[in-house]
């Protein structure tokens, strides 16, 4: 008993560090659409301002009005990004903690014991 035993303990650590790799891959897919949302809002504010008619590009940057780069828009893209940067360090702490440490810290056990 102790041989099968021995065999499945490494066998079953293998499939908890898999299924923590699964959680882990839909979350880093979750961040990368949410990514790819927020791209394309700034790019989306950033283009309609630069093709507007009373913008004229000047060397200090595409988008200027009145002869200063806007920097209100700028702003604005930098906070959607800060604030993506949060919510997923915010996504992966809670996802590490609930869903992946477990499965980690049992995988670990159960190699130490076979």
């Amino acid at each position: 008993y102790l041989v099968g035993v021995d065999l499945v303990m490494p066998f079953w650590s293998l499939l908890l560090l898999l299924h923590c790799k699964m959680q882990l891959e839909s979350w880093l897919q979750l961040s990368l659409n949410e990514l790819q949302a927020a791209r394309r809002t700034i790019l989306g504010a950033i283009s309609v301002t630069c093709t507007s008619p009373s913008a004229a590009a000047t060397p200090q940057g595409p988008c200027t009005q009145s002869g200063s780069v806007n920097v209100a828009e700028h702003e604005e893209a930098i906070a959607i990004m800060r604030n993506f940067m949060v919510s997923c360090q915010e996504l992966f702490n809670e996802q590490w903690g609930t869903r992946c440490s477990p499965l980690v810290w049992w995988a670990t056990l159960l190699l130490w014991c076979s």
